[in-house]
């Protein structure tokens, strides 16, 4: 990924984080061969009692106007490792 495109990723994944400053990101890749890039990664961030919850799988898409992170896996979903799986964009 550039550096563009990745802060575009931090950017909006962090929105939807508890604790956006305490936030780590891991193995961002992305898939430019579909109509519209496909990027997969690992956050790692605190939660409400202060600690940090372990890196998570999440997915998202890109456009032209906008970058949407569309899922982000918890303790109890893996569907984002799935997804990413899926389109060959295995982040380990």
């Amino acid at each position: 990924m550039t550096e563009q495109e990745t802060e575009k990723v931090r950017a909006v994944l962090t929105e939807r984080l508890y604790d956006s400053e305490s936030a780590r990101f891991a193995s961002m890749v992305v898939c430019t061969s579909g109509e519209r890039p496909e990027f997969c990664g690992k956050v790692n961030a605190r939660n409400r009692m202060g600690a940090y919850v372990g890196f998570r799988t999440f997915v998202g898409v890109q456009n032209e106007s906008s970058t949407e992170v569309v899922l982000i896996d918890d303790a109890d979903s893996s569907v984002a490792a799935m997804v990413c799986a899926d389109r060959g964009l295995v982040s380990q």
